[in-house]
């Protein structure tokens, strides 16, 4: 029995792991909780535990102080960490600290008692003797042994005793190839699955998956926990495996297409010579799986079809060769542009498909940003994203969660569309309004020497492109020559009234180039401002 102890000041969290996980049956004794970092001290001091449970943030001391503390204490003690999702950032720090998993709250029981069971076997491996283990525990092992490899939790110089106690060094020299099958639009399909139905779903796929390959040492199999699933196989030659694994995938395909009602995506590493490549081989095929985002779903797809792009590509880099410029964008929507938007969107997609980046992310962000920035275009209005949508949280969802850039094209367009005729059908009716304040704005700074269309468009909540056409239609001028005439106007009554010089004028009306004043005082009036004084001089000797 593994000695274990749970560190969580959430009554609902603590008394739930202790009563819905079956210890005993799973061996693990549990010794002992408490609800902050000053009582768990105390009971690692009393029970030495071999698994610790602890929460990040609780009072006294946070969940990595106290791993920092108990670590020399016992070293080889198995820390999971749990973890809000507000606290997710912590997880890097718990990592480098040692901890052998963090798992987010809400929490899967069915994946917690997945990492229970793989302690119990690390815990196996570490600690009995392999001769009196039975062949089905024993392949248990050698299937974490070569988990373990493949996720780089266990360096080759580490696993050299292992992979002899465990009989796997007859396979060190083996041909290797990895294939990863994945649900597609896994996290939306569940969305609004019970618990029991996403287990009754994974327990299908993985039952196909085990129909057509049962495990062995030539092929060993990993279930995911996000609706994914890794096959490793091996064998003396490269030919063995390209068969192998060419027979697998067809049968997979066949199986899987005809029984299991979702999409699945297969994709496949190339073959590599021995054991230490196993990671790399994992990592092919993990980037081309991603090809699913830009080619489709239910495809097959090998890593010689994924274009090669350097680890070190930074985000920008990525950015600039897709041609995305998310200030340029953010202008057209709030400019209210609609066809603007769809003609950037139509180049970045072409881009992305192009260069065939795994821009997921990216894109993913991409279109979560649209959603907010459309949010705050429309509150700029006392306007709501619920006018428009029923269910604005479940169209967040479907452009968050989507792994399928053309999932999320029609998405983003319907969005942008029907936004913009809200908008314009809102506005319609205020814009006369809104024209009439720019009209008083101006009469009041005509004389700012920075007074611009777009700090006029701002003050009444326009877009700079759609105020412009507007104030054009209702006033019948353009907004520079509008202004040109308001100071124009000013200047002739100072000229008319005043004896300021026309320098002073100039500056007075709002140019602070005088000879530039002048220019258009005669664009306008047909007469240079000195002539139009002259003028005025001779009226007034005349009247006299």
């Amino acid at each position: 029995m593994l000695k274990t102890v749970i560190i969580d000041d959430e009554d609902l969290i603590r008394e739930g792991l202790e009563s819905m996980i079956p210890w005993k049956d799973m061996g693990f004794e549990l010794v002992g909780s408490a609800k902050d970092g000053e009582e768990a001290i105390g009971l690692l001091q009393r029970t030495h535990p071999d698994v610790i449970i602890t929460d990040i943030r609780m009072p006294f001391m946070t969940g990595l102080e106290l791993i920092e503390y108990v670590k020399p204490m016992l070293p080889h003690a198995f820390i999971i960490i749990i973890s809000g999702h507000d606290e997710f950032h912590y997880a890097q720090k718990a990592l480098q600290l040692g901890v052998y998993d963090f798992i987010l709250k809400p929490f899967d029981l069915e994946y917690f008692q997945k990492i229970l069971s793989k302690i119990k076997y690390d815990y196996t491996l570490n600690k009995v003797n392999t001769k009196s283990i039975p062949a089905e525990d024993l392949f248990h092992l050698q299937t974490r042994v070569i988990e373990s490899i493949m996720l780089h939790k266990l360096a080759m110089v580490d696993a050299a005793s292992k992979l002899s106690s465990y009989a796997l060094t007859d396979i060190l020299d083996h041909h290797y190839a990895v294939i990863y099958l994945q649900i597609d639009n896994y996290h939306l399909t569940i969305a609004d699955y019970t618990f029991d139905q996403i287990n009754e779903l994974h327990r299908h796929f993985y039952g196909l998956i085990k129909d057509v390959t049962p495990p062995s040492k030539k092929q060993f199999i990993f279930e995911g926990n996000g609706g994914d699933a890794i096959l490793v196989i091996n064998g003396i030659t490269s030919n063995e495996v390209v068969m192998r694994k060419d027979k697998i995938i067809h049968q997979l395909r066949q199986k899987l297409d005809t029984q299991f009602k979702h999409t699945i995506t297969i994709a496949y590493s190339r073959i590599l010579k021995h054991l230490e490549s196993l990671p790399t081989a994992y990592q092919q095929a993990s980037q081309a799986a991603n090809q699913r985002f830009v080619k489709g779903y239910n495809r097959t797809i090998s890593y010689e079809e994924t274009p090669r792009i350097s680890q070190n590509s930074s985000q920008e880099m990525r950015y600039a060769t897709i041609g995305f410029q998310q200030d340029e964008f953010v202008h057209y929507m709030k400019n209210e542009e609609a066809q603007a938007i769809t003609t950037y969107m139509d180049n970045i997609i072409d881009n992305i498909v192009d260069s065939g980046y795994n821009l997921s992310i990216y894109i993913t962000m991409f279109a979560t940003t649209i959603f907010t920035e459309i949010i705050s275009l429309l509150n700029t209005y006392n306007l709501s994203i619920s006018d428009i949508y029923d269910d604005p949280l479940l169209l967040y969802k479907k452009l968050a969660l989507s792994q399928n850039i053309f999932d999320i094209q029609p998405t983003i367009y319907d969005l942008l569309m029907q936004s913009a005729d809200y908008l314009q059908n809102q506005n319609a009716t205020s814009y006369d309004t809104r024209i009439k304040e720019a009209i008083v704005y101006i009469e009041k700074h005509y004389n700012a020497y920075d007074i611009t269309l777009h700090q006029v468009a701002e003050k009444v909540n326009m877009g700079v492109c759609y105020f412009s056409t507007m104030f054009k239609k209702e006033t019948g001028k353009s907004f520079i020559n509008y202004l040109t005439d308001i100071r124009i106007h000013h200047a002739k009554k100072l000229f008319e009234t005043t004896d300021y010089m026309t320098y002073e004028i100039s500056y007075m009306v709002g140019y602070n180039t005088p000879t530039y004043f002048s220019t258009l005082f005669k664009k306008k009036t047909g007469i240079s401002p000195s002539n139009y004084r002259n003028s005025l001089n001779k009226k007034n000797n005349k009247t006299t």
